[in-house]
């Protein structure tokens, strides 16, 4: 399951596959972190890139931003890892 926004069909969308589970003590990488905006703009991650989630389930989240000469709407996308 992917987890999507979008406002219409013309706006930017940010598209983001479900984050494969990973073994206790992995840091996350661009591996979990690859969500793709439609337009030029800028993907930040909560936790970032680098952290080790605790055990269990964790909330991401992919915020995207696009850039300014192409749109003023931000959009973001949460999806659940498992360890």
């Amino acid at each position: 399951k992917a987890a999507a926004a979008a406002s219409t069909a013309s706006a930017p969308t940010i598209a983001w596959a479900t984050p494969a589970g990973i073994t206790y003590g992995t840091a996350l990488s661009a591996t979990q972190l690859n969500a793709t905006g439609s337009i030029p703009g800028n993907l930040t991650y909560t936790p970032a890139s680098g952290s080790i989630p605790a055990a269990g389930s964790d909330t991401l989240t992919a915020a995207y931003t696009p850039d300014a000469a192409s749109s003023a709407i931000y959009l973001s996308a949460t999806g659940t890892l498992r360890q």
